[in-house]
């Protein structure tokens, strides 16, 4: 679910760093403006099940490299940058900045690797059910994929990086979800992984978070954004309205001509939490339909998604998001009676949440609840276990921020960017945006050079 906090943010970029420049004494690269050629390669000796080891049965998991930034060719690459696709087919395109910038000035490899569940990377294929993701799509296999492929994969020096006779040094990036993957991954492998750079990264589950929205409606009255308290007054006013005509059929029918969605579209009510981002906003704002994409195509609703989740031969980003959301790390954006929350708030919006990973999973309140506990002690919640070597690049007004580490710790040092929002600066959508964030960048790669020298 994205919240408008994110294109206020992104629209705000330019004004907050205008006056940013050159990292002085520091690399000039054009590691994430002009575009390196990739190769496209497959590992088909990936493990399903990571549990199993040896015993396991085999998959293919692709991934991209390039050697754009490598300076000497014909011996075996001594840094490599791997990152992984979020929930989607791999897509270079889609290359955290900050690792091409780094991999430009480290003279090194980046890899972009297809997360498993993803394009055509299946450890099952057709046979998504929930059973098997709960087995198979967990963060501990997903990081078992990344250790086991950079031990195996070769480059244009013809040796797998484990039969090198000088080990290279190896980082993982990643923002939110893949975020995790490199900060946890980078912790569980440090015979392997020597750093990781994770960007706006929730890592402590909480259930019912509260706080997303709070700082949502903190961004809408920020000041710096474009908001102000009359800003957030009429976002809530008007969801307030929205809100009291979905109570009534007759007002679900207002909605539905006002809004141009299709007869009968909010008849369920829970379809009106999926209601709940910028998309409705912009509708708001402009008397135009909503729930429309840039490509124009429709947003889900609670149905769909569930009949979705529920076929096997299923794997889009958004049954592989809410499964994550339901079974790996629960964290749901509540929106209740006596909170900030700028949206038409609920008396208990957490039961929509459970209702839709025991409808769309099969798994149960308690089961929730248990995974929730399971990721805060096995990885350590914000105080990662005391992990070293990961560095944690925040955004000033992310709403995610009250979830992510904030505070630096002996040699796990955490940036934080003024005015950013939710990974803004990972994937900048112009030469103008990378320009402004290319400070940040370079603060990135400082902070990563500690942990890539020999």
């Amino acid at each position: 679910m994205y919240s408008p906090v994110k294109l206020l943010a992104s629209s705000a970029t330019w004004l907050a760093y205008t006056m940013a420049t050159e990292p002085t004494g520091l690399p000039q690269t054009d590691g994430a403006v002009n575009k390196p050629v990739w190769k496209r390669e497959r590992f088909c000796q990936q493990y399903v099940d990571h549990s199993l080891g040896p015993r396991s049965e085999r998959f293919c998991q692709y991934y991209y490299y390039t050697e754009h930034f490598v300076k000497k060719t014909g011996w075996g690459p001594s840094r490599i940058l791997v990152g992984n696709s979020n929930m989607k087919r791999a897509d270079p395109e889609d290359v955290e900045a900050e690792m091409m910038y780094c991999a430009s000035a480290l003279g090194a490899i980046p890899v972009l690797v297809e997360t498993r569940f993803s394009g055509s990377s299946l450890p099952v294929k057709d046979n998504s059910t929930s059973a098997n993701l709960k087995e198979l799509y967990t963060y501990n296999q997903m990081i078992g994929d990344i250790e086991q492929l950079v031990r195996s994969v070769s480059f244009f020096s013809g040796d797998a990086v484990g039969e090198m006779k000088e080990y290279p040094k190896i980082a993982l990036f990643g923002h939110d979800h893949t975020g995790r993957i490199a900060a946890w991954g980078a912790h569980a492998h440090l015979h392997v992984i020597n750093a990781a750079v994770s960007s706006s990264t929730p890592v402590k589950s909480v259930i019912e978070n509260k706080d997303y929205n709070d700082l949502v409606a903190a961004a809408f009255e920020n000041e710096m954004l474009g908001g102000s308290k009359e800003c957030l007054a009429a976002v809530t006013t008007a969801h307030e309205v929205v809100g009291k005509h979905i109570m009534s059929r007759r007002g679900m029918a207002k909605l539905e001509e006002v809004f141009g969605l299709r007869k009968n579209h909010l008849k369920d009510f829970e379809d009106w939490w999926m209601c709940q981002d910028h998309h409705w906003l912009t509708a708001l704002a402009t008397i135009k339909k909503a729930r429309l994409s840039a490509d124009g195509t429709r947003e889900l609703t609670r149905r769909e998604i569930i009949e979705k989740a529920r076929d096997p031969t299923n794997n889009d980003p958004e049954k592989l998001h809410w499964f994550i959301k339901c079974s790996q790390f629960p964290t749901f954006e509540t929106c209740d009676l006596g909170s900030n929350c700028p949206w038409f708030r609920f008396a208990d919006s957490s039961t929509f949440f459970y209702s839709l990973c025991r409808d769309a999973f099969g798994i149960t309140e308690e089961e929730v609840r248990k995974a929730s506990t399971f990721v805060n002690r096995n990885y350590g919640g914000k105080g990662m276990n005391d992990a070293k070597g990961i560095i944690s690049v925040n955004g000033e007004v992310d709403p995610w921020s009250s979830l992510t580490v904030a505070k630096s710790r002996p040699r796990s040092p955490v940036i934080t960017i003024p005015g950013a929002s939710h990974a803004t600066w990972s994937l900048p959508k112009n030469k103008r945006q990378y320009s402004d964030f290319k400070e940040y960048y370079a603060e990135v790669y400082v902070a990563l050079s500690d942990f890539m020298s020999y």
